[in-house]
């Protein structure tokens, strides 16, 4: 297949075909749905579909009633764990549905009516970052992205929390933030142990996605001491360790480990309405790290919730607070 392909599933006929003829016109297979159940039985059944997924899915949040709505269609696009890159659209204002998109494992997402001087670049970054997934996922005859084994993200997680980190890979991935991801990376008769142990050596960067499951796993322990060794170490001053809190006890913020880690390394929390600025966070203190030499643009990367709220009002609500307020930053080791 030598375009990239789009699908946009919109009830609304008109904002559908100016959508799928804009696509088009700039050069995409693109087609239009006007229900989410038989977009998903067209082009995510390999029983009835034997073509590649598309690389870009536009989802409509609110499609017609009595029928599989957008927020469903993300779910189970995701549950799929299909390549393609997610945008979601809404009219909703005040931002509580995107939000909620997001977590459900939307990449991005735009409010309604659109401001297509912004949203057509937005478009096509997104669907050339989705083929390029599409490509490493078919880099060998086993469907798997065999650059994955050699990622500058290493994303640790207790399995009870597998959903929350499949949103934060494809987050990061719809942004080209390669990350390493154990159920996507480890196959049938690998040595998983020696695949997580190389996974953790060659990485950049150490997510570690605490919730008040992770101390209870001494997997998760382990990885978590491996990395803050080698930050310990010195000998790679450009290592980072990234704390992610999501709905944490007390209990677990008392934990004598996570302590200690808290202590050396600033944290974020991306629990209720800390979702959205959380990733955002996340992705400038990666992107910051890597040393991109593109400046991050309101287009490049998802709406701030606390702008959303602040100015409902906006069109197209991406602008973001400025890096230095919320990014991520490793303290200074004595």
């Amino acid at each position: 297949m030598n375009k990239s392909k789009v699908i946009v599933v919109e009830d609304d006929e008109s904002v559908r075909h100016v959508l799928v003829e804009i696509l088009r016109r700039q050069g995409f297979e693109a087609k239009g749905y006007r229900d989410a159940e038989r977009a998903l039985a067209e082009q995510f059944d390999v029983s009835v579909s034997p073509d590649q997924p598309p690389d870009l899915v536009v989802v409509d949040l609110l499609l017609e009633t009595n029928a599989m709505q957008g927020m469903q269609l993300i779910g189970e696009l995701v549950a799929r764990d299909v390549p393609s890159v997610i945008l979601a659209v809404s009219a909703d204002t005040k931002g509580a549905d995107m939000a909620q998109a997001m977590r459900a494992g939307a990449s991005d997402c735009v409010n309604k009516p659109f401001d297509y001087t912004t949203f057509l670049p937005k478009l096509i970054a997104l669907a050339q970052t989705g083929r390029k997934i599409r490509q490493r996922r078919n880099g060998d005859s086993h469907g798997m992205d065999i650059t994955r084994l050699h990622r500058p993200v290493f994303l640790s997680y207790p399995g009870e929390d597998e959903d929350l980190a499949l949103v934060i890979k494809r987050y990061l991935e719809a942004r080209e933030i390669a990350t390493w991801y154990g159920p996507s990376t480890i196959r049938v008769g690998d040595d998983w142990q020696g695949s997580i142990k190389k996974g953790i050596k060659e990485a950049k960067f150490f997510i570690a996605l605490i919730t008040d499951n992770y101390f209870n796993k001494p997997d998760c322990i382990d990885e978590l001491l491996e990395f803050d060794l080698r930050v310990r170490t010195g000998l790679d001053r450009d290592l980072l360790l990234l704390p992610v809190l999501s709905r944490v006890s007390e209990k677990t913020m008392h934990n004598p480990t996570f302590q200690s880690i808290r202590d050396r390394y600033h944290w974020q929390d991306i629990s209720g309405c800390h979702f959205l600025d959380g990733l955002t966070a996340l992705l400038l203190r990666i992107q910051d790290a890597l040393g991109q030499e593109h400046q991050i643009s309101n287009r490049e990367i998802s709406f701030s919730a606390r702008d959303m709220s602040s100015s409902p009002s906006r069109s197209d609500p991406t602008s973001l607070l400025p890096p230095s307020e919320i990014s991520f930053r490793q303290f200074e080791q004595e």
